[in-house]
């Protein structure tokens, strides 16, 4: 029987189908597994959270707390996906993921929704 995630209590802002990447300090490899990205302030502190949900797992696997310092941006030089860097403004934490989503159209939507 097929579960759905238990969903944060509180407003999601975005969310969408992206994979994790695995940066060594110069090259980027993706992991495999399928996954979700979720932005969502919590009901109850208030917080805004950044999740990564392993859709494989059926688990969250990544919670961050954002301050609005982050920001995805397109990697350019990457031709052979759609690869985005989540960048933070106060510190130099770099996290790369890779659109899942089905439509590539979609993809500045999302971003833009993401970024405001």
């Amino acid at each position: 029987m097929f579960q759905q995630p238990q969903r944060p209590a509180g407003q999601v802002h975005v969310e969408f189908r992206a994979g994790r990447m695995d940066w060594d300090g110069r090259m980027v490899t993706p992991d495999k597994r399928k996954g979700k990205v979720i932005l969502f302030t919590s009901e109850d502190e208030q917080l805004t959270h950044f999740q990564w949900y392993d859709r494989e797992q059926k688990e969250f696997a990544l919670d961050l707390i954002v301050i609005s310092d982050a920001y995805f941006e397109r990697v350019e030089k990457c031709t052979t996906g759609r690869v985005y860097l989540l960048r933070f403004t106060s510190s130099d934490k770099k996290l790369f993921f890779w659109m899942q989503e089905p439509d590539e159209g979609g993809d500045v939507d999302l971003i833009k929704k993401y970024n405001e």
